[in-house]
């Protein structure tokens, strides 16, 4: 299964789809979603819940989620391994949600299984924020959770350089950060990565963490 090359944002559509099929949204479900995807899994998401469904913005859970847990089930495909505290981020995923009862399924990349990140975060010095988490890190959170964690492994496929930089941009709020320049230097080291038509294919690897009481 590979990342279509039409837009920033299709590139994560497989990734949203396995999010989606793993969490089971229903009719008339509240859900919090906490993704950095431009708003794909939201749309998945809402019109799964219809009709008579709610999918809450995770920064809009504190306003819209009182008092106390009240969501049926929480998502966040690839943003964890961009917050400052993934672990606290996790605990509020978990937090919202029904104890025993509601779902919580996160998707996050996995640092040893997706080298590019590497070179995108030397290249570019730090400009843009790393996207992954290591291997530890991801058991760590799993067992913190506590989830159960399932990887996946499957092929990005970008039109060019042109298009991982504006994912860079419109996914990780790297606007102001990203120096134009740079483009050319990301394009040499990504060289092992592209092929003759100029296409970006890179293995990556992800891990799915679902609460262990998921609904069956």
């Amino acid at each position: 299964m590979g990342w279509g090359p039409v837009g920033a944002v299709t590139v994560l559509r497989p990734w949203a789809e396995r999010l989606v099929e793993v969490l089971r949204p229903r009719p008339g479900e509240c859900i919090v979603d906490a993704s950095a995807d431009g708003g794909l899994l939201r749309r998945r998401l809402a019109r799964a819940v219809d009709p008579g469904g709610t999918v809450i913005p995770h920064p809009e859970t504190s306003r819209r989620l009182v008092p106390g847990p009240s969501a049926d089930a929480a998502a966040s495909l690839l943003s964890l391994q961009l917050c400052v505290d993934p672990a606290g981020r996790l605990a509020e995923l978990v937090e919202a949600v029904e104890p025993r009862r509601g779902r919580v399924v996160v998707l996050v990349q996995v640092a040893e299984g997706s080298p590019h990140e590497t070179a995108v975060v030397e290249v570019l010095g730090g400009a843009a924020p790393a996207g992954t988490l290591t291997a530890a890190e991801v058991d760590a959170l799993a067992r913190a959770g506590p989830l159960r964690a399932e990887r996946l492994r499957d092929v990005v496929r970008f039109d060019g350089v042109d298009q991982l930089w504006t994912a860079l941009v419109t996914e990780r709020g790297s606007h102001a950060r990203l120096d134009p320049s740079r483009r050319s230097v990301l394009e040499a080291a990504l060289a092992r990565w592209t092929a003759a038509d100029g296409t970006l294919r890179i293995a990556v690897e992800a891990a799915c963490l679902v609460t262990e009481y998921h609904l069956t």
